[in-house]
This record gives C-alpha cells, sequence and structure tokens, in this order.
C-alpha cells in the first residue's frame, strides 16, 4: 500500500521515494521510471507492466496532470485485457490503493511532481 503522497515524494511499505516508479503486481517497486518522452506517455515506456499482464492499470499523471498518455496508450492497454484509469497522481493514489485493499491485480506508474 502507498501510505503517503506529496508532490515529489511517495512512501510505499514504509521507504520513500522520490522519482517517478512503476509498482507491478508483486508489489515490487521499480525506482527510478523514466519515459522516453518526459511528459508523454507510451506504451514502451510500460513493457514491464504489460509483461505482468495485471486486471488493471493506474496511471498517476502529476499533481497538476501534467503527463500525458499518447494517442495509442489506451487502446493498446484495453486491447490486452487491462482495465485503465488515467487520473491526478493524489486521485491515482487511493484507486490504486483501493484496488489492492480488494486483493485486485493491479500494477501502477506514478509521476510524482507536475
Amino acid at each position: 500500500m502507498i501510505t503517503r503522497y506529496s508532490f515529489g515524494s511517495m512512501e510505499i511499505d514504509g521507504e520513500v521515494y522520490h522519482k517517478d516508479l512503476m509498482i507491478l503486481p508483486d508489489r515490487s517497486v521499480h525506482h527510478p521510471w523514466w519515459r522516453a518522452s518526459g511528459h508523454v506517455l507510451r506504451v514502451a515506456d510500460i513493457k514491464l507492466i504489460l509483461d505482468a499482464r495485471p486486471a488493471a492499470l493506474v496511471v498517476g499523471t502529476g499533481a497538476s496532470a501534467i503527463m500525458k498518455p499518447d494517442a495509442d496508450f489506451a487502446r493498446v492497454v484495453e486491447a490486452r485485457g487491462i482495465r485503465l484509469s488515467v487520473l491526478p497522481t493524489a486521485q491515482a493514489v487511493r484507486e490504486f490503493n483501493r484496488m489492492s485493499a480488494q486483493g485486485e491485480s493491479c500494477a501502477a506508474c506514478f509521476h510524482l511532481t507536475c
């Protein structure tokens, strides 16, 4: 579970992270998480998540929702049978924690700043 999020910082299971990150369905944290094009999210940026085949993916787009999925992102993710939620990071944290508490197979990727 994510225990705290504030601009530029996220705490997961007692560990504090200051760079963007991904969480796989097995709850492993991949940090730092870099995208090829900064504030544009592409399918190639989440290869680890796609390989893990979660039932759901939560994308945190930043405190002000600056990071945006490219035009093909949702289509490709949903074509793989993955339910997608794209939300500002604070809302995405709540959604990820809700899904996790219900035992859903979910993954997430979070932009921690803008």
